[in-house]
């Protein structure tokens, strides 16, 4: 079967959508979340499955929310020689058209265009397979029962090497389509319910442990790596606080010696003061050289007060470098110990899947005794009913006169249905009821005896006519007798047992439904 076009109108949340479908090739449909996507699957298989006049709970929420109108799809289908297209409205003014366009063309609507459709779908599709293959983003994924499906049975028996040939007219890759797609699906996913397996599971997994080890890494990376950054500042303040240390030594040296030379000139200074008058020139640079004395004094203490500094600045960043070592060799250590939780995590994961496999056996053992036991019951059941039959005893004039009975009885529920009127009672709504039995789908009553059909606010009371009412208790007294000449029948059926059995057998009854009996309904 191919789609070559799917339009739905008023469908959950799409308002109206209408996808062409490339006639070779695979197409394939992207949208965001919630854009309507698994909505246009959905809306096929409700248009190929069921009935325009349905009120399914399926059929009633596709209905768009909080708007009163009918949801319509339709599609352009080819399938074996026939292509058609095919039109259903739900839930509002419901209709239903079909239009075959090859290879006869034929216009069918209501009832008749859904049977047509079914009668094409059953000669050119393998519905099970067609199930099966249909996977819901709202379901869970079901790979499906296959035993009923024909494509699967040809190419297990040609895998097999029962047959040699195409036997459905279908071509050798076609009938491999189905083992590859299988094989395929089962390497990732359960055949029961769906769920990752092999591969996939492990891959699953695999990235789970691989993502959490990675964040754990990336964190402690991020750790030694904003060490290993301030590691060049730290060094480099290092080493430029001991060259500023040595320069500053070498003026501390020179000032030491300017000062020297300081007071030696203050110790002149002193032994001229008694020759003031001739050694004027003297007195100026005495002057002077102590000036300069008191400017190279004040420099000294600025300079020790810079190398105190420098120094305390050093300290601080060997102190700030040993930390980041000892930071670094306790990053290592927790590394070290991830790296083990993580082994034992595996471990613990490799024992986990072999419990798991062990409990799986054990509960499909406990499902196979409980079979066997119920085989058991239903075998001694089977044996009980045979031996019963077996007692049964009846006469060649107790026959006839049952046989002339059911003719007779026949006859006149031929009387009874021709002359009775017949309701058919179509459900448009909830709360109808015949008979006080509720009716979902639309039925058809033969009105022998007064019949009541109740709906919401109303009761509609069919009463038959003399004819039919005369028809209708000739029928019940014919069953009436019916029942009295088989009951001694049944009664025979239990004399000249022996004591210690039972007395009493499941004969020929009377039945409450309908008043006809077991054995006349078998007939």
């Amino acid at each position: 079967m191919r789609v070559h076009r799917l339009k739905v109108v008023n469908f959950r949340g799409v308002v109206e959508r209408d996808v062409e479908f490339a006639d070779t090739g695979v197409t394939v449909i992207e949208g965001e979340n919630e854009a309507g996507k698994s909505s246009m699957v959905e809306a096929l298989d409700l248009l190929l499955t069921t009935r325009d006049k349905s009120s399914k709970a399926s059929v009633r929420a596709v209905q768009p929310s909080g708007r009163d109108v009918g949801s319509e799809v339709t599609a352009e289908i080819s399938c074996g020689p026939w292509r058609f297209e095919y039109f259903k409205r739900f839930n509002k003014a419901p209709e239903t058209s079909l239009t075959i366009l090859e290879p006869k063309p034929e216009q069918l609507t209501g009832r008749a265009a859904h049977e047509r459709v079914e009668q094409i779908l059953d000669a050119s599709l393998d519905r099970t397979l067609y199930r099966a293959l249909s996977l819901l983003q709202s379901t869970d994924p079901e790979l499906g029962a296959l035993t009923d499906s024909s494509a699967l049975s040809r190419a297990l028996d040609r895998a097999a090497g029962d047959v040699d040939v195409d036997q459905a007219g279908e071509s050798l890759q076609t009938q491999d389509l189905l083992a590859a797609v299988t094989a395929e699906y089962q390497r990732y996913f359960t055949a029961a319910q769906g769920r990752p397996t092999g591969e996939l599971l492990a891959a699953e997994r695999a990235a789970a442990e691989a993502s959490s080890a990675v964040a754990e890494r990336e964190r402690i990376l991020a750790t030694v790596q904003e060490a290993t950054d301030r590691l060049p500042g730290v060094a480099a303040a290092i080493a430029e606080y001991a060259e500023l240390e040595s320069e500053q030594r070498v003026e501390v040296a020179r000032l030491a010696a300017e000062v020297a030379q300081a007071d030696a000139v203050v110790e002149k200074l002193d032994k001229s003061k008694a020759v003031v008058a001739q050694r004027q020139a003297e007195a100026a640079a005495a002057a002077k050289a102590v000036t300069e004395r008191k400017d190279l004094r004040a420099r000294l203490g600025q300079a020790e007060s810079d190398v105190a500094s420098g120094r305390a600045a050093v300290e601080s960043s060997r102190n700030d470098a040993r930390v980041a070592a000892e930071r670094a060799e306790e990053l290592g250590i927790e590394a070290t110990a991830a790296q083990e939780r993580l082994a034992a995590l595996r471990e613990r994961i490799v024992t986990a899947e072999a419990a798991e496999v062990v409990a799986r056996d054990r509960r499909r053992r406990a499902e196979l005794d409980a079979t066997l036991a119920e085989a058991a019951r239903l075998q001694a059941e089977l044996s009980g009913a045979v031996k019963v039959a077996a007692d049964y005893v009846a006469t060649d004039a107790d026959a006839s006169r049952a046989v002339d009975l059911d003719r007779a009885i026949a006859a006149a529920q031929a009387r009874v249905d021709a002359g009775a009127p017949t309701v058919i009672v179509t459900p448009l709504g909830g709360g109808v009821t015949v008979d006080g039995e509720a009716v979902t789908d639309e039925i058809t009553v033969k009105a022998g005896r007064a019949l009541s059909v109740d709906a919401t606010d109303v009761r509609v009371r069919v009463v038959p006519g003399t004819d039919a009412q005369a028809s209708a208790d000739e029928l019940e007294a014919l069953r009436d007798e019916g029942d009295r000449t088989r009951r001694p029948m049944w009664c025979r059926a239990t004399v000249g047992r022996g004591p210690g059995r039972s007395t009493t057998h499941r004969g020929a009854r009377p039945d409450p439904r309908g008043g006809k009996s077991a054995s006349e309904r078998t007939r």
